[in-house]
Protein backbone atom coordinates (compact mmCIF):
# COMPACT_ATOMS: atom_id res chain seq x y z
CA UNK A 1 0.00 0.00 0.00
CA UNK A 2 1.22 3.21 -1.11
CA UNK A 3 2.08 5.53 2.21
CA UNK A 4 -0.42 8.05 0.91
CA UNK A 5 -3.06 5.78 1.16
CA UNK A 6 -1.81 4.25 4.49
CA UNK A 7 -1.80 8.23 5.93
CA UNK A 8 -6.03 8.37 4.96
CA UNK A 9 -6.40 4.74 6.09
CA UNK A 10 -5.13 6.24 9.59
CA UNK A 11 -6.90 9.11 9.34
CA UNK A 12 -10.33 7.40 8.89
CA UNK A 13 -10.04 5.34 11.75
CA UNK A 14 -8.89 8.51 13.63
CA UNK A 15 -12.41 10.07 12.81
CA UNK A 16 -14.34 6.98 13.30
CA UNK A 17 -12.89 6.43 17.18
CA UNK A 18 -13.52 10.43 17.51
CA UNK A 19 -16.61 9.93 16.45
CA UNK A 20 -17.65 6.42 18.58
CA UNK A 21 -16.04 7.93 21.72
CA UNK A 22 -18.18 11.18 21.04
CA UNK A 23 -21.88 8.81 22.13
CA UNK A 24 -20.02 8.96 26.09
CA UNK A 25 -21.23 11.76 28.45
CA UNK A 26 -19.03 15.22 28.98
CA UNK A 27 -17.37 14.65 25.56
CA UNK A 28 -18.21 17.08 22.55
CA UNK A 29 -16.44 16.04 19.35
CA UNK A 30 -16.83 17.30 15.74
CA UNK A 31 -15.36 15.94 12.32
CA UNK A 32 -15.60 17.25 8.61
CA UNK A 33 -13.86 17.96 5.90
CA UNK A 34 -12.32 21.79 4.52
CA UNK A 35 -10.83 22.89 1.23
CA UNK A 36 -8.36 25.52 0.04
CA UNK A 37 -7.64 27.29 -3.03
CA UNK A 38 -5.56 30.39 -3.35
CA UNK A 39 -2.49 32.13 -4.72
CA UNK A 40 -0.18 30.42 -7.40
CA UNK A 41 -2.77 28.12 -8.17
CA UNK A 42 -2.32 26.56 -4.38
CA UNK A 43 -4.81 23.90 -3.30
CA UNK A 44 -5.36 21.70 -0.22
CA UNK A 45 -7.85 19.00 1.10
CA UNK A 46 -7.78 18.32 4.58
CA UNK A 47 -9.98 15.94 6.98
CA UNK A 48 -10.00 16.82 10.35
CA UNK A 49 -11.56 15.43 13.76
CA UNK A 50 -11.08 17.09 17.23
CA UNK A 51 -12.96 16.45 20.67
CA UNK A 52 -12.72 17.69 24.63
CA UNK A 53 -13.22 15.99 27.46
CA UNK A 54 -15.76 18.20 29.99
CA UNK A 55 -14.22 18.58 33.62
CA UNK A 56 -14.34 21.23 36.87
CA UNK A 57 -11.01 22.46 36.55
CA UNK A 58 -8.83 20.01 33.51
CA UNK A 59 -10.39 19.79 30.54
CA UNK A 60 -8.89 17.18 28.00
CA UNK A 61 -8.13 17.47 24.16
CA UNK A 62 -7.61 15.49 21.79
CA UNK A 63 -7.19 16.04 17.24
CA UNK A 64 -6.10 14.58 14.12
CA UNK A 65 -5.82 15.55 10.61
CA UNK A 66 -4.91 14.42 7.22
CA UNK A 67 -4.26 16.82 4.62
CA UNK A 68 -2.81 17.16 0.84
CA UNK A 69 -1.30 19.99 -1.04
CA UNK A 70 0.10 21.04 -3.77
CA UNK A 71 3.29 20.20 -2.04
CA UNK A 72 3.15 17.36 0.15
CA UNK A 73 0.89 14.85 1.83
CA UNK A 74 0.36 14.52 6.05
CA UNK A 75 -1.30 13.21 8.81
CA UNK A 76 -1.20 14.59 11.98
CA UNK A 77 -2.99 13.85 15.83
CA UNK A 78 -2.01 15.22 18.98
CA UNK A 79 -3.72 16.54 22.68
CA UNK A 80 -3.23 18.20 25.51
CA UNK A 81 -5.52 19.59 28.35
CA UNK A 82 -7.12 22.91 29.09
CA UNK A 83 -6.69 24.15 32.96
CA UNK A 84 -8.85 25.96 34.37
CA UNK A 85 -7.01 29.17 36.61
CA UNK A 86 -9.90 31.60 37.53
CA UNK A 87 -13.40 31.72 36.18
CA UNK A 88 -13.25 32.69 32.61
CA UNK A 89 -9.50 32.19 32.31
CA UNK A 90 -7.07 28.91 31.35
CA UNK A 91 -4.02 27.59 30.54
CA UNK A 92 -3.48 24.66 27.94
CA UNK A 93 -0.46 22.74 27.35
CA UNK A 94 -0.22 20.22 24.34
CA UNK A 95 1.82 17.43 22.40
CA UNK A 96 1.28 16.30 18.83
CA UNK A 97 2.97 14.42 15.76
CA UNK A 98 3.07 14.72 11.89
CA UNK A 99 4.22 11.82 9.10
CA UNK A 100 4.60 13.47 5.77
CA UNK A 101 5.39 12.77 2.34
CA UNK A 102 6.40 15.40 -0.47
CA UNK A 103 4.54 14.99 -3.18
CA UNK A 104 6.20 13.57 -6.34
CA UNK A 105 9.29 12.71 -4.39
CA UNK A 106 10.42 10.07 -1.93
CA UNK A 107 11.10 12.36 0.44
CA UNK A 108 9.23 11.59 3.92
CA UNK A 109 9.56 12.10 7.41
CA UNK A 110 8.36 13.64 10.90
CA UNK A 111 8.25 16.18 13.58
CA UNK A 112 7.07 16.81 16.66
CA UNK A 113 4.47 19.97 17.86
CA UNK A 114 4.72 21.52 21.55
CA UNK A 115 2.00 23.65 22.47
CA UNK A 116 0.87 26.30 24.91
CA UNK A 117 -1.47 29.38 25.69
CA UNK A 118 -3.73 31.48 28.01
CA UNK A 119 -7.45 31.86 26.86
CA UNK A 120 -10.20 34.53 28.32
CA UNK A 121 -13.62 33.58 27.65
CA UNK A 122 -16.65 35.68 29.20
CA UNK A 123 -20.36 36.28 27.67
CA UNK A 124 -19.49 33.68 24.79
CA UNK A 125 -16.76 36.57 23.80
CA UNK A 126 -13.24 34.74 23.29
CA UNK A 127 -9.59 36.16 23.33
CA UNK A 128 -6.76 33.96 23.28
CA UNK A 129 -3.14 33.68 22.78
CA UNK A 130 -0.74 30.60 21.76
CA UNK A 131 2.67 29.47 21.03
CA UNK A 132 3.47 26.21 18.64
CA UNK A 133 6.67 25.00 18.47
CA UNK A 134 7.83 22.24 15.42
CA UNK A 135 10.79 20.54 15.07
CA UNK A 136 11.18 17.27 12.45
CA UNK A 137 11.92 16.71 8.76
CA UNK A 138 8.46 17.51 7.03
CA UNK A 139 4.79 17.95 7.94
CA UNK A 140 3.62 20.58 10.73
CA UNK A 141 1.93 24.04 10.81
CA UNK A 142 -0.60 24.74 8.37
CA UNK A 143 1.43 28.24 7.99
CA UNK A 144 2.83 28.98 6.44
CA UNK A 145 0.75 27.69 3.35
CA UNK A 146 3.59 27.06 0.93
CA UNK A 147 6.04 26.07 3.34
CA UNK A 148 6.16 22.82 1.59
CA UNK A 149 7.49 24.10 -1.40
CA UNK A 150 10.49 26.02 0.29
CA UNK A 151 11.33 22.48 2.08
CA UNK A 152 11.02 20.76 -0.95
CA UNK A 153 13.36 22.87 -2.93
CA UNK A 154 16.25 22.84 -0.09
CA UNK A 155 15.77 19.27 0.04
CA UNK A 156 16.58 18.92 -3.82
CA UNK A 157 19.53 21.09 -3.67
CA UNK A 158 20.79 18.93 -0.87
CA UNK A 159 19.95 15.90 -2.95
CA UNK A 160 21.87 17.31 -6.14
CA UNK A 161 25.02 17.98 -3.76
CA UNK A 162 25.16 14.67 -2.03
CA UNK A 163 23.77 12.05 -4.20
CA UNK A 164 21.18 10.39 -2.36
CA UNK A 165 17.85 11.78 -0.83
CA UNK A 166 17.97 13.40 2.66
CA UNK A 167 15.06 14.96 4.27
CA UNK A 168 15.89 18.61 5.63
CA UNK A 169 15.73 18.98 9.68
CA UNK A 170 13.95 22.59 10.37
CA UNK A 171 12.46 24.38 13.11
CA UNK A 172 8.97 26.17 13.37
CA UNK A 173 8.08 28.63 15.88
CA UNK A 174 4.45 30.52 15.46
CA UNK A 175 3.12 32.94 18.29
CA UNK A 176 -0.72 33.65 17.49
CA UNK A 177 -2.97 35.88 18.85
CA UNK A 178 -7.53 35.14 18.42
CA UNK A 179 -10.41 36.35 19.08
CA UNK A 180 -14.42 34.46 18.48
CA UNK A 181 -17.11 36.58 18.79
CA UNK A 182 -20.77 34.99 18.84
CA UNK A 183 -22.72 36.46 15.81
CA UNK A 184 -26.08 34.42 17.11
CA UNK A 185 -26.19 31.24 16.16
CA UNK A 186 -23.04 32.10 14.17
CA UNK A 187 -19.71 33.31 14.95
CA UNK A 188 -16.80 35.68 13.84
CA UNK A 189 -13.23 34.74 14.41
CA UNK A 190 -9.61 36.71 13.53
CA UNK A 191 -6.03 35.18 13.81
CA UNK A 192 -2.71 37.04 13.79
CA UNK A 193 0.01 34.90 13.64
CA UNK A 194 3.74 35.23 13.21
CA UNK A 195 6.06 32.16 12.12
CA UNK A 196 9.67 31.96 12.50
CA UNK A 197 10.88 29.15 10.84
CA UNK A 198 14.74 28.26 10.29
CA UNK A 199 14.72 27.57 6.80
CA UNK A 200 13.18 31.06 5.34
CA UNK A 201 12.37 34.79 6.73
CA UNK A 202 8.94 35.38 9.02
CA UNK A 203 6.29 34.73 7.80
CA UNK A 204 2.97 36.94 8.82
CA UNK A 205 -0.36 36.05 8.50
CA UNK A 206 -4.59 37.01 9.03
CA UNK A 207 -7.15 34.99 9.06
CA UNK A 208 -10.87 36.19 9.16
CA UNK A 209 -13.63 33.30 9.72
CA UNK A 210 -17.11 32.42 9.88
CA UNK A 211 -19.07 29.54 11.78
CA UNK A 212 -22.75 29.59 10.18
CA UNK A 213 -25.13 26.67 11.48
CA UNK A 214 -26.46 24.95 8.68
CA UNK A 215 -28.65 22.54 11.16
CA UNK A 216 -28.71 21.18 15.12
CA UNK A 217 -25.86 19.31 13.77
CA UNK A 218 -23.90 20.49 10.49
CA UNK A 219 -22.01 23.69 10.73
CA UNK A 220 -20.05 25.45 7.52
CA UNK A 221 -16.82 27.25 7.77
CA UNK A 222 -15.22 29.78 5.56
CA UNK A 223 -12.37 31.59 6.22
CA UNK A 224 -9.64 34.20 4.28
CA UNK A 225 -6.61 34.23 4.85
CA UNK A 226 -3.81 36.57 4.42
CA UNK A 227 0.12 35.68 4.33
CA UNK A 228 3.24 37.48 3.79
CA UNK A 229 6.10 35.60 2.92
CA UNK A 230 9.33 36.37 2.10
CA UNK A 231 8.57 39.60 0.18
CA UNK A 232 5.57 38.16 -1.52
CA UNK A 233 2.08 38.87 -0.45
CA UNK A 234 -0.67 35.48 -0.98
CA UNK A 235 -4.44 34.94 -0.25
CA UNK A 236 -6.35 31.85 0.52
CA UNK A 237 -9.91 31.27 0.84
CA UNK A 238 -11.15 28.35 2.81
CA UNK A 239 -14.59 26.70 3.01
CA UNK A 240 -15.34 23.20 4.93
CA UNK A 241 -18.49 21.50 6.58
CA UNK A 242 -18.13 19.81 9.69
CA UNK A 243 -20.94 17.54 12.10
CA UNK A 244 -21.37 18.09 15.86
CA UNK A 245 -21.39 14.78 17.87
Amino acid sequence: MKASARTAAACLLLLAASVRGARGAGFDADAGASATVGSGGYHRFSLFADGNWTGKTLEPYAWGQYAVDNDLSQLGAGGGAWKQLTPGLSVKAGAGFYVGRLRDTDQTGTSLLLETGLEGYSGGKTLGAELRLTDGTIGGPAQPIRYGEALRAQAGRRRGQAGAPSPLSYTYTELAGYGRLPLGESSLGLRLALGLPSYASEVTSEELSLRLPLSKAWRAMTAVTLEQFAGASNAYFSLGVYRLF
